[in-house]
């Protein structure tokens, strides 16, 4: 969690002034970013629901909701719950389940 820039509107915080930054470790992913660039993106699941490891998972949960999948394969450690780290209040918080 870092502060947010006053550019990014209120609903990106959901009116907190910080934004969560997310650093994938997927080959797919970071050969995305090297041609793109940062990119601003969602959790690919949906709030309380548990974190997809492949993109059929994405799909079920999303399917609909979503233009287009980039299947890289599997998701190594895409199942085990993150640590939200915030520097802004009291440094790392709870795991977070559902991602």
């Amino acid at each position: 969690m870092v502060p947010a820039s006053n550019l990014l509107p209120a609903i990106v915080t959901a009116g907190t002034g910080t934004v969560a930054l997310r650093a994938p470790d997927h080959p797919a992913a970071l050969a995305l970013l090297r041609r793109t660039g940062p990119l601003a993106v969602s959790s690919a699941n949906r709030s309380g629901w548990d974190n997809p490891v492949t993109a059929a998972d994405v799909l079920a949960q999303l399917g609909g909701r979503i233009d287009a999948v980039v299947d890289g394969g599997p998701c190594p450690g895409a199942a085990i719950d993150r640590v939200r780290s915030d520097p802004i209040a009291a440094g790392p918080a709870a795991p977070r389940t559902g991602g």
